[in-house]
């Protein structure tokens, strides 16, 4: 019995350029993290580079939501450099910088809430 083959596909699965705002998504949100200083200024401020960068706080394989963010500089502790949370892992980030990311998390969802209810949301960015 011989099986007719499948026909080649012929669209290009496109990936997507802009993030999607989802259930609970707030930009201006993470435009206020952004002009924030790094989390780990005080126990390393010579390990800072570059830019302010929203950091997911995820834990055991957990889904990242947008109420468990902190501010990490994109060059030394978020994604590059030899302290950053992706180089040495999560626990031994933490145990390094002698900091809790649940929280650093739940402090700064609770200033976010508070500036929210006060309406002092706005800006450089220009978001309300």
């Amino acid at each position: 019995m011989k099986r007719t083959p499948l026909p080649p596909r012929t669209a290009r699965i496109k990936s997507r350029r802009v993030t999607r705002g989802g259930r609970g998504s707030d930009p201006a949100k993470f435009a206020w993290i952004r002009q924030l200083r790094c989390l780990c200024f005080a126990s390393d401020p010579m390990g800072c580079k570059g830019r302010v960068e929203v950091h997911h706080d995820r834990h055991l394989g957990s889904s990242a939501t947008d109420q468990k963010v902190v501010p990490l500089c994109g060059g030394g502790h978020h994604r590059e450099g030899p302290h950053s949370v992706e180089q040495m892992g999560r626990k031994w980030f933490q145990e390094w910088h002698r900091l809790d990311l649940a929280e650093e998390c739940a402090r700064y969802e609770a200033a976010w809430q508070s500036r929210k209810a006060s309406g002092a949301m706005l800006n450089a960015a220009g978001i309300a």
